[in-house]
């Protein structure tokens, strides 16, 4: 039996969960050393390398470069962003979106596409 696919509001909570026990540890860091905490790329930046090759699903790693992406518009550099933006058009160019949504429910399905819209990967015609 395949294991339960994960929805894309567990990957958002688990990736900013790790996201928030990294920047409590730089706070807490930077409080001892009198220093300014990080900028918000250290947090993502860990968050990502967490969360790397946890999930097997193409899907399931769709749902969490988009988080990522959407977490990180702004205000990381662009290296890292190409390489989420490159992430999430192989995937697209791989498998149509029908075949990677067949599994999801319609909350996780509605929120994906809306991000993927949000962010130019697709146009409002193809959800």
């Amino acid at each position: 039996m395949a294991d339960e696919l994960i929805s894309y509001c567990e990957i958002r909570k688990g990736f900013l969960d790790c996201f928030y026990e990294y920047r409590r540890h730089l706070i807490a860091t930077a409080q001892k050393q009198k220093m300014r905490p990080l900028k918000q790329e250290e947090e993502v930046g860990y968050a990502s390398a967490e969360w790397d090759d946890v999930y097997e699903r193409p899907v399931e790693q769709l749902m969490l470069y988009v988080a990522t992406l959407i977490m990180l518009v702004g205000c990381n550099p662009a290296v890292f962003i190409d390489y989420l933006h490159k992430s999430i058009r192989d995937i697209l160019e791989k498998y149509t979106l029908e075949e990677l949504l067949q599994e999801v429910d319609e909350d996780s399905k509605s929120d994906l596409l809306y991000d993927l819209t949000l962010l130019g990967f697709i146009n409002k015609q193809a959800e």
